[in-house]
């Protein structure tokens, strides 16, 4: 999946931002860089970041909205680092694939390669 398909499979599941001043928007599109959102009132344009996009939660949850990542699941996360440690949560399986882009994102070095590497 390309991130102008995942920005605009989460607008269709109903992500959407507001104006700095919480003014209503329209979403216009997005590149590999950012995405275009449109004020109602004065119809000036303003673009957000990627980056910033994919760690709202919002964004992960209206994808997974409309790819049917809403059954919900165990999250586990292990680490032994001297002693093991351990946090496990109740969550959807939106979550899951949050913390997996985070992840992809932290080894890959660009959230941009973790989508266009086809890890979605």
């Amino acid at each position: 999946m390309t991130i102008q398909e995942a920005i605009n499979k989460a607008n269709e599941g109903g992500y959407h931002i507001h104006g700095s001043d919480g003014m209503e928007t329209s979403y216009d599109g997005a590149n590999n860089e950012f995405s275009a959102w449109t004020r109602t009132d004065n119809l000036s344009t303003f673009l957000v970041p990627t980056e910033e996009t994919f760690l709202d939660p919002h964004f992960w949850q209206a994808l997974g909205q409309t790819l049917d990542w809403s059954e919900r699941c165990d999250l586990v996360i292990t680490c032994v680092h001297g002693e093991e440690e351990c946090r496990q949560c109740r969550g959807s399986y939106w979550m899951f694939q949050l913390h997996c882009f985070i992840q992809a994102t932290l080894l890959l070095d660009s959230g941009v390669v973790a989508f266009e590497d086809d890890v979605y």
